[in-house]
């Protein structure tokens, strides 16, 4: 038998609970839930074992899926300044371009700013 942290419905919350192949019982008000079978047991042990989810984003650039943080290398932007696969200069004609798109792309997005609190809780 397994302990596992699952939503209990009763308790309306997130409960230690007692698994194994055939129920689940909360060890906070003891509902047990019947017919839930081993694979949640295994998905919440994997679960807990991933690590961390990275932010991916495509980069236009690069023409990738890349990590939200990542630089592009100057070839990829067109750096004049920088060898291809350095980081960017930030200050050749061509650097300034590729910001300038950028924040572009970003005003066509969301034109007026982040969305009022008002229309939006």
């Amino acid at each position: 038998m397994s302990v596992i942290d699952i939503w209990c419905i009763t308790c309306a919350a997130v409960r230690p609970h007692a698994a194994n192949e055939d129920l689940m019982a909360c060890t906070g008000c003891g509902e047990i839930r019947h017919g839930l079978g081993e694979g949640l047991a295994v998905a919440a042990f994997t679960v807990a074992e991933l690590p961390p989810v990275d932010d991916m984003r495509d980069c236009r650039w690069c023409n990738e899926t890349k990590p939200a943080d990542h630089d592009c290398p100057a070839g990829a932007v067109g750096c004049t300044t920088n060898p291809p696969d350095g980081p960017t200069c930030g200050a050749c004609p061509a650097c300034y371009r590729a910001q300038a798109l950028g924040l572009a792309a970003e005003f066509r997005r969301d034109p007026y700013g982040s969305p009022s609190d008002i229309d939006i809780p």
